[in-house]
């Protein structure tokens, strides 16, 4: 479903990108956005479809639930948690689409819609004692929010009617016999509703926005801006969803989660690593390349490379180099690295992290992965799994010969 649902805007942001330079200019951070977390979830996916990935954590999994069960305490304490989290994700699949297109505003991709639902439920949540609320709006969480209730950032509202009408036919094609749906859209076209509605809101004005903060729940309730109005209509469904969500899925799978951990812990100790918890984590690896399909891919990359593939590729999108660089191309030593692969286990997040070598010597930083990296998100492999680095030698050929910045890399080498 999340395959399909990003599938479906990437064309159309394409076919709206090709209506002109500045179509293509509005559209690019939102299908840049759309276009990285599709390549991350086909990654996944391809992970979860692996026959050999899928049979080793199979018997991963087999092994420690025996273990468990041999042992009395252990099965009492944990031996429950695999089928709980079983029955929790067969239950979530009979309302995971209604929590998409309504908690998650998938039917209502608008930026106009998510300005609209945060004014709402800050009206609604701010008077509740802090530990009742929605958790983003908590305190530590509402600065946050107000910033961006009141983001100067430009609307374009004829983007805005083709996200918002899209995501709403497909809303209607979804879950069409919905009340909710029903009274949204009526017997209109839902293209028609979309550009009612953005037509219609005075939320591109950051004023308005003001009062009705500053205003409260009497101002919203007040309010007949459509947005709003949209924004308050499917509150109490999209509320209704989140809750059994958070109650029947993710507290479960959060509780459960725990309790296998605390199982492997006791069974195998620190012989295994422990899952990412966000906290400072170091991964180790060696400098690598791979094969694929046949083909011996190398350890590493140098601006020679980059100026071959542009040049393939007419130097037109997705290798289209700056004009910087192409003017600098003469000053720049072709053979210095670029970018070098790795076997270091890493995930999205993981961008910026820092990459040295034995010595404690500064090499380069993390920025990706390659494609079959992806499925490490379940379990690790370095066959084919890399990380790939931008190279410290490829950052300061740049910086001395592209950007003219010596005073920088002066500081970063430690010159005077």
């Amino acid at each position: 479903f999340t395959i399909a649902n990003y599938k479906r805007r990437q064309a159309y942001m394409h076919e709206y990108s090709r209506l002109g330079a500045e179509q293509a200019r509005i559209a690019l951070r939102n299908l840049f956005g759309i276009e990285n977390s599709l390549k991350a979830t086909i990654g996944y996916n391809s992970g979860l479809v692996d026959p050999k990935l899928m049979e080793k954590k199979l018997k991963e999994e087999q092994a420690l639930r025996a273990a468990v069960a041999k042992n009395p305490e252990l099965e009492k304490r944990y031996g429950s948690a695999w089928d709980e989290i079983a029955a929790a994700e067969k239950n979530y699949a009979t309302f995971s689409k209604p929590f998409a297109f309504f908690e998650r505003a998938n039917g209502f991709y608008t930026t106009y819609f998510t300005i609209a639902r945060n004014i709402v439920r800050l009206a609604l949540e701010k008077p509740k004692p802090n530990a009742e609320r929605l958790r983003e709006f908590r305190d530590p969480g509402l600065p946050s929010v107000e910033r961006g209730i009141l983001s100067p950032a430009p609307i374009y509202d004829d983007f805005e009617i083709l996200k918002l009408g899209d995501s709403m036919a497909q809303l209607k094609e979804e879950l069409g016999g919905w009340q909710e749906v029903k009274w949204i859209l009526g017997d209109r076209s839902p293209q028609d509703v979309a550009k009612e509605l953005v037509s219609g809101t005075k939320l591109r004005d950051i004023e308005f926005r003001k009062t009705l903060v500053a205003g409260g729940l009497d101002a919203v309730n007040q309010s007949r801006d459509p947005m709003i109005m949209l924004a308050l209509l499917v509150d109490p469904a999209s509320r209704g969803l989140r809750a059994r969500y958070e109650k029947e899925v993710d507290a479960v799978e959060t509780r459960n989660g725990a309790r296998i951990a605390q199982a492997m812990f006791k069974l195998q100790g620190t012989s295994i690593p422990p899952d990412a918890t966000g906290t400072l984590r170091l991964s180790f690896g060696v400098v690598k390349g791979y094969v694929e399909n046949g083909e011996r891919i190398p350890l590493a990359t140098t601006f020679a490379g980059l100026y071959t593939i542009s040049q393939k590729a007419a130097n037109k999108d997705p290798y289209e180099l700056p004009a910087s660089f192409l003017q600098k191309k003469a000053a720049l030593k072709l053979s210095t690295p670029l970018n070098f692969a790795a076997t270091c286990d890493s995930i999205g997040g993981n961008s910026g992290s820092p990459v040295v070598n034995r010595k404690g010597e500064f090499l380069g930083v993390l920025f990706d992965g390659n494609i079959q990296s992806l499925p490490t998100r379940f379990v690790y492999e370095d066959t084919i799994s890399r990380s790939v680095m931008v190279d410290g030698q490829g950052i300061i050929e740049a910086l001395l010969k592209v950007y003219n910045a010596k005073p920088l890399v002066d500081e970063i080498l430690g010159k005077k």
